[in-house]
Parts: structure tokens; C-alpha cells; sequence
């Protein structure tokens, strides 16, 4: 497909690849991140169908054949992609035609707060060290940086983590026994384990339920 090769060639961390032609294709988005992964740069795909999602990872030099070959199977028309200084939207017409929109980033659009005061005064979940959970979701690097296409994720976890800080209150237990209902891939799970023991210091004991196996 025209143009994928040249925006995966810019340095791509996030995509989203959406749209599909027919509201009936099993396949209803892909998003493909990258990640460090085994102690090397790889790009993890994950598909979404109605009820479920799979993770596949995909070498740097192989994205843009598999991002081809997944618009191309599911007949998707769009794919939106950021790297660190541009965005990139190509699209898809009715009679198959490709285009492809390309707008720098300036720094100016960058979320409040990316590196400075504002996410050490407001962001319970910062402080420039690692933290591994937003390092596995590609929020941040190994190096403690917030990933700049992902400031709107980071921005939704800590406010996630804001609600559970206000519910310990003022003086939190020792230790704490959780239950999270509806855990899916457990992603905030692992947020809240890692705030609750390395943050707050307490001794947590979480257990995640779903309804689907899978």
C-alpha cells in the first residue's frame, strides 16, 4: 500500500489503524506500539475484535509489511501515526485511492506540564525514575520520560491513581487486600500495585477478576 513504507520510516512509537470498510469485519482496530521488549526496540500490535484483543510483536525493520498487510485484510482506511515531532494521518477512499497528511508537532502542542513543574506539583506517578507498568503500555521510556504522543494516557492513569489516593485518605493502612472486578488485561492493576507498594509503601495484595477466560 502507497505511503506506509514512508511513515513508518519517520520514527513511528504509536499507530492506530482504524475504519474498517465493512461494519461487520471481525478485526475492529489495531494499535501498534513501540516497546522495549527483551531488552530490544520492538513494535507490539495489538487487534481488537468485539470482545477480545491479541498482542503480537513485530521487528522495527517488518512494521510496515505487517501494518500494510493488516489494512489490506481488514480493509481498514485509516491509519493515524505520531512520532516524537510529527503526526502522520493516512487515509483510504471508497475507490481505494491513498492519502497521506503530514503536520509537525511544535512544541507549544505538546500537553502542559510534559518535563516541568506542572507534572512534579500535579502527577503522582512521575518524578523522572522508571516505572515499569507505563513502560510496558509504552506511557514512558526505561529512562523515566513520558512518551509525547502518550501525554493524554498518562494524564487518564494518574487521575486513575488520584481517585484511589483520595480514597486511602489521610492516614492509609500498613497493608491492603484489593479485588479488582472487571480486571481485563489487568493494565491499571498493575498501576495501582506498583503506586500502593513503591509509592505509598504498603504492603498490597491484589487479585484481578473477569468474566472472559481469555
Amino acid at each position: 500500500m502507497e505511503y506506509i513504507g514512508a511513515v513508518f520510516g519517520g520514527g513511528i512509537t504509536r499507530a492506530v489503524i482504524s475504519n474498517p470498510a465493512k461494519k461487520s469485519a471481525e478485526v475492529k482496530k489495531a494499535v501498534i506500539t513501540l516497546k522495549s521488549i527483551g531488552g530490544a526496540e520492538k513494535y507490539q500490535i495489538e487487534t481488537f475484535t468485539e470482545k477480545q484483543a491479541f498482542h503480537k510483536n513485530v521487528e522495527k525493520s517488518d512494521i510496515a509489511t505487517e501494518a500494510e498487510r493488516i489494512m489490506a485484510e481488514g480493509g481498514f482506511r485509516q491509519l493515524d501515526a505520531w512520532s516524537e515531532s510529527a503526526y502522520y494521518l493516512l487515509k483510504v477512499s471508497k475507490k481505494g485511492k491513498t492519502s497521506l497528511t503530514k503536520k509537525r508537532l511544535a512544541d507549544k502542542k505538546r500537553p502542559a506540564g510534559a518535563e516541568g513543574n506542572n507534572r512534579k506539583k500535579k502527577y503522582l506517578l512521575g518524578g523522572g525514575g522508571e516505572i515499569p507498568p507505563l513502560v510496558d503500555l509504552g506511557v514512558m521510556t526505561k529512562d523515566g520520560h513520558v512518551v509525547s504522543a502518550m501525554y493524554d494516557k498518562y494524564r487518564q492513569i494518574n487521575r486513575f491513581v488520584e481517585i484511589i489516593d483520595d480514597a486511602l485518605g489521610g492516614d492509609p493502612p500498613k497493608e491492603l487486600n484489593v479485588i479488582d472486578f472487571g480486571c481485563g488485561k489487568s493494565y491499571l492493576t498493575f498501576v495501582v500495585y506498583y503506586y500502593l507498594t513503591e509509592v505509598k509503601g504498603i504492603r498490597a495484595n491484589i487479585t484481578g477478576l473477569d468474566s472472559r477466560p481469555t
